[in-house]
């Protein structure tokens, strides 16, 4: 696959875990105990991993601006951008530095400011993304935005004093990691209220429309909500993250791993393994994507028939977030300390 140079990313630039159980389950019963599940996946050995990915092609080499023909720059010059996402027609991001969530269109032209805050953001935005809203975790705040306009953004959580770690949603409720937390809030508002409070290093959550997971970095569990408590999915992980599922399995990362565990059952497999610590994971219908501490960006066969591929050789900073749609990878980069964060960007790659 065509190469980005290292310091094209460096130019133009996260988010992504034994077994104290978690002591507070759903406020449904916030008296809960979390814990006494049983672990219904294991995880590999370190040495029982998937190949490490090849080296990218060099069919498509760079053009005489150091970037790939298959690779184009969306945007650059954005300060602090973090919190991507896209959906039919449109690429949402925020720039914490500016206080401002930004769209622009996916054919071309410049963004415009979709939501400005009173005040810069602190910490790393995170965004999703579904059919009517846009939903921000940022700051202090948990706001769903109207992608129609017109209407004032609301706010489904404030005052929030730890820093957030991720977001997810499903059909009608948002997640959100808050410190070590575990948060769940209507879409379409109402209290807050916990799904796990105080865990060991909380690093992401996700939900698939029937279940909530999460990953704890402190004891390496990957968890399951459930009715009193919760159940161990994995157990063992290196500080697992990054989570992501489709029907049959979770997908996480683990290290340099990227994993695959079936959620109804059986053992974590490695699907690839990169040059440096996976720290995002997403997915389309066939596989599996991931960023690096060192932003490079690969992909793997969810069905695990191949050892993965590399996209973008790592070499500069970690990417702030990774996202694909049905034609493309879009990364982020949320930009260099000595820039003072003010050249993030976002990269676009065809699949």
């Amino acid at each position: 696959m065509p190469r980005v140079a290292p310091s094209l990313l460096l130019m133009l630039v996260t988010a992504c875990g034994g077994s104290t159980p978690p002591p507070k389950a759903d406020s449904s019963d916030p008296g809960a105990s979390l814990g006494g599940g049983t672990a219904i996946a294991s995880l590999p050995p370190d040495d029982g991993g998937a190949a490490p990915a090849p080296a990218a092609s060099s069919s498509a080499p760079a053009p005489s601006g150091g970037l790939p023909a298959d690779v184009s720059v969306v945007t650059k010059g954005q300060a602090a951008l973090s919190g991507l996402a896209v959906d039919d027609t449109s690429i949402y991001f925020v720039l914490a530095a500016e206080g401002t969530v930004m769209r622009m269109n996916k054919t071309g032209g410049t963004s415009e400011i979709f939501y400005s805050s009173p005040a810069p953001f602190t910490g790393t935005a995170f965004a999703a993304v579904d059919a009517k809203y846009l939903f921000v975790a940022a700051g202090s705040v948990v706001l769903a935005i109207d992608k129609q306009g017109g209407v004032a953004p609301t706010t489904l959580a404030s005052q929030v004093r730890d820093p957030f770690r991720a977001i997810a949603l499903d059909a009608s409720t948002v997640y959100y990691v808050t410190g070590d937390n575990v948060i769940k809030v209507s879409k379409s508002g109402g209290a807050p209220a916990a799904v796990a409070a105080l865990q060991r290093d909380v690093t992401s959550v996700g939900a698939d429309g029937k279940n909530v997971f999460w990953s704890t970095a402190g004891d390496g569990m990957i968890w399951r909500a459930a009715a009193r408590g919760a159940d161990v999915v994995v157990r063992g992980a290196e500080k697992p993250g990054c989570l992501a599922f489709d029907d049959a399995s979770v997908y996480f990362c683990s290290g340099s791993k990227v994993m695959k565990a079936p959620k109804a059952g059986g053992a974590a497999t490695a699907l690839a393994t990169a040059d440096s610590a996976v720290t995002l994971v997403t997915l389309d219908g066939t596989n599996a994507y991931y960023a690096t501490d060192k932003g490079g960006v690969g992909r793997a066969p969810k069905a695990g028939s191949g050892a993965g591929e590399v996209l973008v050789p790592g070499g500069g900073p970690a990417l702030s977030a990774l996202v694909v749609d049905a034609s493309n990878v879009y990364f982020a980069t949320r930009g260099t300390a000595e820039k003072k964060f003010r050249d993030g960007a976002i990269l676009r790659k065809s699949k």
